[in-house]
């Protein structure tokens, strides 16, 4: 088995594109058309959908048969009747020696290079990317075809060919050598060293792949752009934020943030109106009053709101009920000197004030032990009107004091100044 079947075999479970490089290396030279299509099928293989291109395999029709003879070969005896090919005439014979060699002559324009290439197509090459031309001369769509005759192991076999079959397996054991085969062995640089039938494919393999390696690299190249960078003004708002991060958003999420909804529009009216302002400095002078007053009136509203909170309305509640308790303790003390024959506005604030000046004046003139009023002289005489004071009057002040000084009142005043 040759070194083609080997790499044949070893290709059979490796990726698409490894397969069909291999078919077109043997074919033909890669040129740029070939890199465009098998990076193409590298895209297919790896999830691209859009990509049409279908691969072909390389298979035993792409190598030189392997025949196992008796020392027999397949020979080459003659090609007959070309169809539709170049200006060769249709019932033309070329015939071959079985043995020895034959040499093929004639004038320019005779075939002879029409008949290479139809060699160069059938059987096996280093060129073999032919495309055998029709006859420009005539308007004849008649298909392409041609009679071969083989011989082997004493045998003739006549086949024929049309542009829409294969080669014959046999003819793909004769090897055809012209000056665009010698390409490979003179004209390119060629270590001089020995190689093993066949290597050189996979050296030509190694050149293919770097080529589409430097396509896709040029390909990525393009979708790493430099992300453009923000003016330092809106680094501390959430768009800043949510850009610096968008490498690692999908597409979905990117798509939805980016939509320019009715909002956004109304946004960007009011900031193009603020741009066109004639006096942007006043617009900001208003802005700031507007602010503060919108912040006044916040204040003001929860202030108000406070008051008829849950628990505002508990603590009126309970105040009221406080109040309406220590009203009617204070009342109660207060009837109890009813026998004093008292005005009217006993017990009120002028009154306390009165009570109050003459407490102050008492201890300021020494007429009190300076603790307790009345005691002492302010207890004989009247503070402000100077005159003797009798029991009853004695006992009045005593009272006066005794109401004076009570919790239940002093609490009844603090509720009332509530």
């Amino acid at each position: 088995m040759s070194v083609y079947h080997y790499i044949l075999a070893w290709s059979e479970n490796k990726p698409l594109y490894l397969r069909d490089s291999l078919r077109r290396i043997l074919n033909a030279s890669i040129d740029n058309d070939d890199i465009n299509e098998l990076t193409l099928l590298v895209k297919k293989e790896h999830g691209d959908d859009t990509v049409n291109i279908q691969p072909i395999f390389y298979d035993q029709t792409h190598i030189p048969t392997s025949i196992q003879t008796n020392n027999d070969y397949p020979k080459l005896l003659g090609l007959k009747n070309p169809k539709n090919i170049s200006a060769l005439h249709s019932e033309a014979d070329l015939k071959f020696s079985e043995d020895g060699l034959t040499v093929i002559y004639g004038n320019n324009g005779s075939g002879k290079s029409s008949y290479s290439r139809i060699f160069k197509k059938l059987c096996w090459s280093r060129a073999p990317n032919i495309e055998l031309k029709t006859n420009i001369f005539r308007s004849d769509q008649t298909q392409q075809q041609v009679e071969i005759k083989i011989g082997f192991e004493g045998q003739n076999i006549d086949w024929i060919w049309n542009q829409s079959n294969e080669s014959h397996s046999l003819l793909k054991s004769i090897f055809v050598f012209d000056s665009e085969c010698s390409e490979v062995y003179i004209n390119k640089d060629n270590p001089a060293e020995y190689k093993p039938v066949g290597i050189d494919l996979l050296e030509s393999l190694i050149d293919v792949f770097n080529q589409i390696q430097s396509k896709l690299k040029l390909e990525i190249s393009q979708y790493n752009v430099v992300k453009p960078a923000l003016p330092d003004s809106p680094v501390n708002v959430p768009i800043s934020s949510w850009y610096s991060q968008i490498e690692n958003i999908d597409n979905k999420q990117l798509n939805d943030s980016i939509q320019f909804n009715q909002r956004d529009i109304d946004r960007k009216s009011f900031l193009e109106s603020i741009l066109d302002s004639p006096n942007p400095s006043r617009d900001i002078q208003d802005l700031r009053i507007t602010k503060s007053n919108l912040q006044s009136y916040f204040q003001k509203v929860s202030e108000i709101e406070s008051y008829f909170s849950t628990q505002a309305i508990v603590n009126i509640r309970d105040f009221k009920q406080s109040f309406d308790s220590t009203k009617q303790a204070y009342e109660i003390a207060r009837n109890e000197l009813n026998d004093l024959n008292t005005f009217q506005s006993f017990g009120t604030s002028p009154w306390r004030i009165l009570w109050s000046s003459a407490q102050d004046f008492a201890h300021s003139s020494n007429m009190s032990d300076g603790q307790t009023f009345p005691s002492n002289e302010s207890l004989d005489k009247c503070v402000l009107c100077q005159q003797d004071l009798d029991e009853e009057a004695k006992r009045r002040m005593l009272q006066f004091k005794q109401f004076v000084l009570n919790d239940i009142s002093s609490q009844h005043n603090e509720l009332n100044r509530t």
